[in-house]
């Protein structure tokens, strides 16, 4: 399928999503650019478990969260995202989700009243 019939198939929703994304990338540097594709690169290259892992982890994040981290994470320059990223790192695998609500609470991405509705759900 090309990419313009893919596109006609998407609701406004997801073309809205698709354009803030170019729009991202678009305000990105050279490097940041290539950073990232290094990224989506590296992913591609683990292993299908490795994969099929980090998705179901991600799947079980509220999508409130996961959207409000993108939407974070790209807001970030690139030396801030990647201090962030290793400040993750050093989290207990189980704790993420926390920190990450906590975080997005603190850049003010998700209001103090939805902490306990986002963290009932773990």
């Amino acid at each position: 399928m090309s990419s313009l019939e893919h596109f006609l198939q998407m609701d406004d929703d997801q073309l809205a999503e698709l354009e803030a994304v170019i729009k991202r990338i678009r305000q990105m540097s050279p490097e940041e650019r290539q950073a990232y594709l290094d990224k989506v690169r590296q992913y591609q290259e683990m292993a299908p478990e490795q994969r099929q892992n980090l998705q179901m982890a991600w799947g079980r994040i509220d999508e409130r969260v996961r959207r409000a981290w993108r939407d974070y994470m790209f807001s970030l320059d690139m030396d801030e995202r990647e201090a962030v990223h290793q400040e993750m790192q050093e989290v207990p695998f189980e704790e993420r989700n926390r920190w990450r609500v906590e975080r997005l609470v603190k850049a003010g991405l998700i209001g103090v009243d939805e902490v306990g509705n986002i963290l009932g759900k773990e």
